[in-house]
């Protein structure tokens, strides 16, 4: 009861969440019919997914850097972060597959959706600073349980926040302000959200706005059937990708692929 008190205050409080209330309360209501579809996608994923390791056999071009081994300064740095960070604050990203995405596309624009701590924020970001004007706009809304807020994106040293953008909003609102400062994408970055309907409003909008070639990430595809769905939506190759206990899926853009110059909507 008293989780459910702070919940509540917490969006009563906050007016950037009060534009997410509509579609809590119709998904809690009337759940899509793909919500209950867990079990579904984790058997899919399990049947499909390769380890990190072997993407330079899958994926051409990529190339596999543990992140460890490249930015042991800045690994350090996410270690640090959540040794003192409450640990309802969110679990990791794969950092080593999120900076050897970066890296392998020579990523200059990219767009995030969940922060957390910091981890997918500091492997995009070990990336992209390395190229003139390299920048990551992050989307994450404020976390209901006071006291945390201080955390998300703790990880983040200062220097390399002259890169980035950190937009405290649910995606129902925070996604379009992004993709409105930074356009067209090279990478998006999606691990926010994690129904099937809040997935497939993200997942089209984040898609829209990036190039042909850019790639497409979702984290936690296991969740639901949404990432699967999407790619057929779109008529794309999809790949899947185990990471400790949970699966990534991520999507390659077709060079002759023109949609990005749609609206993104907001």
């Amino acid at each position: 009861m008293k989780a459910a008190f702070k919940s509540v205050a917490g969006y009563a409080l906050r007016p950037s969440l009060w534009p997410t209330i509509p579609s809590l309360v119709s998904r809690t209501l009337f759940p899509a019919e793909g919500e209950a579809t867990g079990h579904l996608a984790k058997a899919r994923c399990a049947r499909e997914a390769v380890e990190c390791d072997r993407l330079p056999s899958v994926m051409s071009g990529f190339v596999w850097t543990p992140f460890e081994d490249a930015q042991p300064e800045l690994a350090r740095l996410i270690a640090k972060a959540r040794s003192v960070a409450p640990q309802y604050i969110g679990g990791g990203a794969d950092m080593s597959f999120l900076y050897s995405m970066a890296e392998s596309l020579n990523a200059k624009q990219v767009v995030e959706t969940g922060v957390a701590l910091g981890d997918s924020s500091l492997a995009i970001l070990a990336s992209v600073s390395k190229r003139s004007g390299g920048r990551l706009i992050s989307v994450d809304r404020p976390y209901l349980r006071f006291g945390s807020e201080k955390h998300v994106g703790a990880a983040v040293p200062p220097y390399l926040r002259n890169c980035w953008e950190l937009i405290r909003e649910a995606d129902r609102s925070g996604i379009g302000k992004a993709l409105g400062r930074l356009y067209p994408l090279d990478m998006c970055h999606y691990d926010s959200d994690k129904s099937y309907s809040g997935r497939m409003f993200g997942y089209s909008r984040l898609w829209q706005a990036l190039r042909p070639g850019g790639v497409f990430i979702s984290d936690d595809i296991q969740d639901n059937l949404a990432f699967f769905h999407f790619s057929e939506t779109v008529q794309h190759k999809y790949f899947v990708v185990k990471s400790r206990n949970k699966y990534i899926g991520f999507i390659v853009k077709r060079a002759t692929d023109r949609s990005y110059i749609d609206d993104t909507g907001g």
